[in-house]
């Protein structure tokens, strides 16, 4: 029976997931129609300007997910739980899908509106740096096989590297920036603004999708990690120990 109940609550769970995705899936398909057909096009940029209802949301859930790496470090140094790590090393993969992906199209609307793909702007600098050291926090990860001390390191590195998010997000206010600084209620159209926020819900959940997904893979390796060593098999009456 109770065999039985474990397997309905795995199909459920699994019915679930499937669920979630297909809502993702229509949601950022909703967006992309949004932000290429029923939004207007900008004033002086054009249809260039459209990139934005990617690049801003994907810059948003990036700077997200390193609050909440920086969150989920800092819960396994206080309480040593593996939930905690396995979300950790969740988030910082999508802190740094959903980040070099922004920085990607960041530099591609740049180019018809600065004249150039890439300039050492401060919030460029800034969000250049958070990924090249979050790129080293996934390589930690990676190249240290002993979990325990894999997850005390990361935490550390992961709590010291979160100082740069408010450095990006501040950049502007802070120094003299070619990047425009936050946008305001006022200084954009009511629909542009709908489809922007719509678009960082989208990428959101579905950003909440994978971390979910990631934590519990992350989760099944760690069992596998740490489990002990299967027994040595006994020895028959013909066989002497050595």
């Amino acid at each position: 029976m109770s065999e039985s109940k474990a397997n309905n609550k795995e199909d459920l769970w699994r019915m679930l997931g499937w669920m979630w995705a297909f809502l993702c899936l229509l949601l950022v398909s909703m967006g992309a129609w949004l932000a290429l057909s029923w939004a207007p096009p900008e004033k002086y940029m054009g249809e260039v300007q459209r990139i934005m209802y990617v690049h801003v949301p994907f810059v948003q859930v990036a700077l997200l997910m390193v609050v909440a790496n920086f969150v989920c470090c800092l819960g396994y140094l206080f309480s040593q739980r593996w939930l905690f790590d396995a979300l950790a090393q969740a988030t910082v993969e999508m802190a740094l899908l959903f980040g070099s992906v922004g920085v990607v199209l960041g530099a591609v609307w740049g180019k018809p509106t600065w004249g150039v793909f890439w300039t050492w702007d401060p919030r460029l600098t800034a969000s250049a740096v958070l990924l090249i050291v979050y790129y080293g926090y996934w390589a930690l990860r990676k190249f240290t096989e002993e979990p325990e001390r894999r997850a005390r390191w990361s935490a550390v590195v992961g709590i010291l590297a979160a100082v740069n998010a408010p450095i990006v997000y501040f950049s502007v206010h802070w120094w003299n920036s070619l990047h425009q600084q936050a946008t305001t209620r006022v200084d954009i159209d009511g629909a542009m603004r709908f489809v922007w926020h719509y678009n960082s819900v989208a990428f959101l959940c579905t950003a909440a999708f994978f971390v979910t997904l990631r934590t519990q893979l992350a989760l099944r390796q760690r069992s596998r990690e740490i489990a002990p060593p299967p027994p040595a098999p006994a020895l028959n009456s013909n066989q002497e120990a050595p």
